[in-house]
């Protein structure tokens, strides 16, 4: 076996025995789970990017399930470890330049054998200091979903929406860029304005992209806001819709 480990990232106690008593159950691939942490280590973002309470055994027969809930966190590759023999037999090239040939090798035809989801997180994950932050928007909103969209034997239901078509996953993708500052006139003209969209999607993109960027996120903040208080109050009967 062989993991694919950062070198900014950090494991807890215990991770490297547990981590051994699987492999000696003969998984080909095991996904460790992961808890998102600030910069420094000291606040958790997010406890575990897979989202599930025990651990999970899937076989060659389920790639859908693996890829719905591998979804998440499998852009991040220290969470792999894998059979060195399946690793060097897989294709590899095609994925050269995606960033995520991780993926590629997993998801381009389904896993012999067993497969294990951890539910336990036992990497943390020091999360904003991705090598990538200058192509931020070509990675996620380009290379991210058309990688995803290319494994033809997972069930179209699950890749439907990282279809470059328009859609909401689309339109929430691209409002996120807007609002964190990745998106403007620049990214559209280079990857949508010569796009075969509908005309009225190419220019609802074209409004987003052209809005500036501090209105855009003021709006949206504050859309949030909204909508979080009204979940709140939902939550607390303080209001009732009809």
């Amino acid at each position: 076996m062989c993991w694919l480990f950062t070198d900014d990232d950090i494991i807890t106690e215990g991770c490297i025995a547990q981590l051994l008593e699987y492999i000696k159950q003969d998984y080909n691939l095991i996904i460790l789970n992961v808890q998102k942490r600030d910069f420094n280590f000291h606040k958790v973002l997010q406890d575990k990017l897979i989202p599930i309470n025990q651990n999970i055994t899937l076989h060659e027969n389920e790639m859908d399930t693996m890829f719905a809930l591998l979804d998440p966190c499998i852009s991040f590759i220290g969470c792999v470890v894998i059979n060195r023999e399946l690793w060097l037999s897989r294709e590899k090239k095609s994925y050269y330049g995606t960033e995520f040939i991780h993926v590629g090798v997993i998801f381009q035809k389904p896993i012999p054998g067993k497969t294990l989801l951890c539910a336990q997180p036992t990497i943390l994950i020091r999360w904003g200091n991705a090598q990538w932050v200058s192509r931020t928007f070509k990675i996620w909103a380009i290379i991210w979903p058309n990688l995803l969209a290319s494994f033809q034997h997972i069930s179209l239901k699950y890749r439907e929406k990282y279809l470059q078509k328009p859609s909401w996953y689309f339109l929430n993708n691209i409002t996120y860029m807007k609002r964190i500052g990745y998106y403007s006139l620049k990214e559209y003209n280079q990857f949508y304005k010569q796009a075969d969209f509908p005309l009225w999607w190419s220019w609802l993109l074209w409004i987003i992209a052209a809005l500036p960027h501090l209105l855009f996120k003021y709006v949206m903040n504050g859309y949030a806001g909204i909508k979080k208080r009204i979940k709140y109050l939902q939550k607390t009967n303080l209001i009732i819709i009809q």
